[in-house]
């Protein structure tokens, strides 16, 4: 998390099999893979099968408030960049 109007940045590492729930940022996020590969699915629950691949050296735009949710098939490591404050959250939980 960061002052308003602050650039953050962060990394991941996603181990294979890994499933991150449905969630929203109220920020834009660039992301981008380094090594393996990203799948990013659009919507309130999470449906492996309809994630998009995104492999390493390629990025991907998630708009603020998108409800979103991601995995890794394999060994995957992302950095990701948006502007403060950074929140997730978590669809569901309060």
């Amino acid at each position: 998390m960061a002052t308003k109007g602050r650039i953050v940045t962060y990394a991941f590492h996603l181990p294979a099999g890994t499933w991150f729930p449905a969630h929203t940022h109220e920020t834009a996020a660039r992301v981008f893979v380094l090594k393996g590969a990203l799948l990013l699915g659009e919507g309130a629950s999470a449906d492996p099968a309809k994630s998009r691949h995104i492999p390493a050296g390629q990025a991907v735009f998630v708009p603020a408030g998108l409800a979103h949710y991601e995995g890794a098939e394999e060994d995957t490591v992302i950095v990701g960049v948006a502007e403060g404050p950074w929140t997730t959250h978590i669809i569901g939980k309060p």
